[in-house]
């Protein structure tokens, strides 16, 4: 029985497998010395890679952007239906919709082919540091050039593969970033699909949807019902409260969606408007979520702990290394294997450290 992949996971796993091909490639440069012509080579492959991606993306973008945003805008007719509200139905794409759908598609594509170029001229920058290192070296301290080389293409293994460096100076892999970018911008279509569909039909409310467990971030905003146009006083306007960082969503990857709000067929309108205008400093959280929420980033953080990891072996020891799937069960288990691999691991390292 074959398990269903939506057209972002598709995407996300294009970007995934590029990533581990272009390590693969940055891994068999470190394992020996190769002539110039070799060097060339593997520099091309990898901007041909990720010409592929950029081309793939575009095509990707291009296909299912307007088609996410349109789900957006059947979100908000079935959930005016859904509210009560009879004969209402999806508007054609036409105006501020296909204004929306080109502005989104641009934006998407900028940050995901604002991302492969940064990886080019990193990975561009690094081996023309290899050229000129080694010779500078061998000069210098009258090593061999296949000795320095060795250690230049150990450190272009480590440093070739970043993508993007955010404002906090972290550096992202190309394929959680790109994930990143997808996941987020996908939500931002489907959001704004509902937002535009929903005030072009003369609705202004929208209620967030309500997740558990959720995030301290979310935690004050969810549930809650919004002015999209920020002129109905009774509730906080949209855009300077849970999206007032200028995305249609609360946070990158976020999974929050706004729903239609039509106050006639509230249940209780008042009580509605009281929880909308509480305080946004307080984390309304019981300690059961806080603990549920925290256990769930601890999984996913000792799952990235694991790929890097698991990436550095493959580095240091490309024909020992399991697949990454083989290398989380053997260290969940403290296997002999995993022990020997370890082992394997510090003797290589040590080794190189001697050679350099």
């Amino acid at each position: 029985m074959s398990t269903y992949r939506s057209p972002q996971d598709l995407l996300i796993q294009t970007y995934q497998r590029a990533y581990l091909r272009i390590l693969d490639d940055l891994i068999a440069a470190a394992q020996a010395d190769r002539s110039t012509a070799y060097y060339q080579a593997l520099q091309a492959d990898i901007e041909d890679i990720l010409r592929g991606l950029d081309s793939q993306a575009q095509s990707w973008i291009e296909q299912q952007v307007p088609a996410i945003y349109q789900a957006g805008m059947q979100a908000a007719i079935s959930g005016l239906s859904a509210a009560g509200v009879e004969g209402v139905a999806v508007s054609s794409m036409t105006g501020i919709h296909r204004t929306a759908v080109e502005i989104l598609a641009q934006n998407m594509y900028g940050d995901l082919t604002g991302a492969t170029a940064t990886m080019g001229r990193s990975v561009n920058d690094l081996f023309r540091q290899v050229s000129l290192d080694t010779v500078a070296q061998k000069v210098a301290t009258g090593r061999t050039i296949p000795q320095s080389a060795k250690a230049l293409q150990t450190a272009l293994a480590d440093k070739g593969v970043t993508a993007f460096t955010d404002r906090a100076g972290r550096d992202w892999r190309l394929d959680s970033y790109s994930e990143m970018v997808v996941r987020s911008s996908t939500r931002e279509a489907t959001n704004h699909g509902t937002m535009n569909q929903l005030t072009s039909l003369g609705y202004d409310l929208v209620q967030v949807s309500s997740h558990f467990p959720t995030c301290n971030i979310c935690a004050p905003y969810q549930g809650r019902v919004y002015s999209i146009s920020g002129q109905d006083r009774r509730f906080p306007p949209l855009w300077t409260t849970v999206f007032s960082a200028g995305y249609a969503n609360i946070h990158p990857r976020c999974s929050h969606v706004v729903m239609p709000y039509v106050e006639v067929f509230a249940d209780d309108l008042d009580g509605d408007i009281a929880r909308s205008n509480q305080s946004f400093d307080v984390d309304p959280r019981l300690e059961a979520e806080r603990q549920a929420f925290a256990n769930g980033q601890a999984r996913k953080r000792a799952a990235n702990q694991d790929f890097n990891q698991w990436q550095r072996y493959r580095e240091r020891l490309p024909n020992d290394a399991p697949t990454l799937a083989g290398f989380r069960r053997m260290k969940a288990a403290n296997s002999q294997r995993y022990q020997e691999l370890q082992s394997l691991y510090r003797d290589a390292g040590q080794a190189l450290n001697a050679a350099s």
